[in-house]
């Protein structure tokens, strides 16, 4: 949160804010430990949701800006042999529609990928 009200202080508030985190993982579901899950997740999913949470009221009370979310088009695809990162990438194209700021358009994208 320090973040953002930093940027907002010395920049203003943004008219778009793209959250881009990603890490990958590979191996079966059940070869996938929990710390594996919790650490995919910790980037994947809530760096998405800390940029929103970050910047969110900002945007909110300016009552304008953008968020992207950008993904994965293999959150739209379940691998059998990445299945933490296609369960972090579908959350996170979800996510904009479920907890983006009030009076900001907000979008996932979801480039294609050469693996799917």
């Amino acid at each position: 949160m320090a973040f953002a009200d930093a940027v907002v202080a010395e920049h203003g508030v943004p008219d778009v804010v793209v959250n881009n985190a990603g890490v990958g993982m590979s191996g079966r579901f059940l070869d996938t430990t929990v710390a594996d899950w919790n650490w995919i997740l910790g980037v994947n999913l809530h760096g998405v949701i800390n940029g929103c949470q970050a910047f969110g009221p900002h945007l909110t009370k300016a009552g304008r800006g953008h968020v992207v979310n950008l993904s994965s088009g293999l959150g739209f695809v379940a691998r059998a042999t990445e299945p933490a990162y296609c369960t972090t990438k579908a959350a996170c194209s979800t996510c904009p529609r479920a907890c983006g700021p009030t009076g900001a358009s907000r979008a996932s994208a979801s480039p294609p990928s050469a693996r799917a």
